[in-house]
């Protein structure tokens, strides 16, 4: 599996999304104006509020060990 960048993901979870742009702008604490600035790939979210905005949408960032092939 290929690596997806994290705005990438970001967006694509919320276009899927029946919530709108203004819904999770409110109950992730991130400004509707910064959201709409990403689906316009006019800037990117930190990866804290990539994470507020996977929570609105039932998702979550994981950061986990990479595998050692054995070593």
């Amino acid at each position: 599996m290929g690596t997806t960048d994290i705005c990438e993901l970001v967006i694509k979870e919320i276009t899927e999304s029946e919530l709108s742009v203004n819904s999770i702008a409110k109950k992730s604490g991130i400004s509707e104006a910064a959201i709409r600035g990403w689906l316009r790939g006019k800037g990117t979210p930190s990866i804290a509020n990539a994470q507020f905005v996977l929570s609105v949408l039932g998702k979550e960032l994981c950061i986990k060990e990479k595998a050692t092939n054995g070593q």
